[in-house]
C-alpha cells in the first residue's frame, strides 16, 4: 500500500505584464511585483502545514515563489529540486502570445489545447514525452515512504499530475487548470488515485 496520503500542488505567482498571456514555458521568466506578494501570501497560508516532503521545479519563477513563501513558512526552503516538475519546452511557440498562435496556427493550438500526446512544439518538447515525465515523477511519489507532499511547479505540469490523479482524459484536464499563485490539495486514496479537496485561487489569501 503506497503511503502517499496528501498532496498539494503550489503554482508559482504572476508574471511581468509582458508575459502574463505568453507561453513562458522553459525561459526564465521572473515573478512580478504581484507575484512576489502571492509568493507571500501562500507562505502564510502553508505555515501552520507540515510537510514530509518538498518537491520543487528548478526555474526562477518557481525557486523564488517557493523562497519568497519560505520567509513565512520556513520550512518550505529545504526542498527536493527535479527538473521533471519543469515546465514544457514550448521551443517556437516560447513567449508568444496566446492569440497571436491561436490565429496563426490553429490546428497545432487545438492538438496542444487537447493534449494531443503526438504533437511537438516546433523545436520543443512532444507532449507524449511531457506526459511520460511527469508521470514518472508521480509513480516515484506513490511508492515512496513520504505520506504528506508539497510540490511547487507549473501550471501545465499541475494540470498533467492532476489529470493523472483523478482519473480525467487530456482532453478535459484545463478544468483542473491552476492559476498562478494558486494551490490545489488532493487526499490519495489507497490505490494511488486523487480525491481534489480544494483549489485556492491567489485572491483568497490576499484577502
Amino acid at each position: 500500500m503506497a503511503a502517499l496520503k496528501h498532496l498539494t500542488f503550489i503554482r508559482h505567482g504572476a508574471l511581468p505584464e509582458a508575459f502574463a498571456d505568453c507561453f513562458a514555458g522553459r525561459r526564465d521568466v521572473p515573478l512580478s511585483p504581484e507575484g512576489e506578494k502571492e509568493a507571500a501570501a501562500l507562505g502564510n497560508y502553508l505555515a501552520s502545514r507540515r510537510f514530509d516532503r518538498i518537491y520543487s521545479g528548478t526555474l526562477r519563477r518557481v525557486v523564488d515563489t517557493r523562497c519568497l513563501a519560505g520567509r513565512r513558512a520556513p520550512f518550505l526552503t529545504d526542498a527536493v529540486s527535479d527538473t521533471r516538475l519543469d515546465e514544457l519546452d514550448f521551443g517556437d511557440w516560447s513567449l508568444r502570445p496566446f492569440a497571436e498562435l491561436r490565429q496563426a496556427c490553429p490546428a497545432e493550438f487545438a492538438a496542444w489545447n487537447l493534449g494531443n500526446a503526438a504533437f511537438q512544439f516546433p523545436n520543443g518538447e512532444r507532449i507524449g514525452d511531457f506526459i511520460r515525465r511527469t508521470r514518472a515523477f508521480l509513480a516515484e511519489l506513490q511508492t515512496g515512504s513520504a505520506e504528506t507532499v508539497a510540490v511547487f511547479s507549473h501550471g501545465g505540469v499541475i494540470m498533467s499530475l492532476l489529470a493523472d490523479l483523478v482519473g480525467l482524459p487530456r482532453s478535459q484536464a484545463f478544468s483542473l487548470w491552476v492559476p498562478r499563485g494558486g494551490l490545489a490539495e488532493l487526499r490519495i486514496r489507497a490505490d494511488g488515485g486523487g480525491q481534489l479537496l480544494k483549489l485556492v485561487r491567489p485572491a483568497e489569501f490576499l484577502t
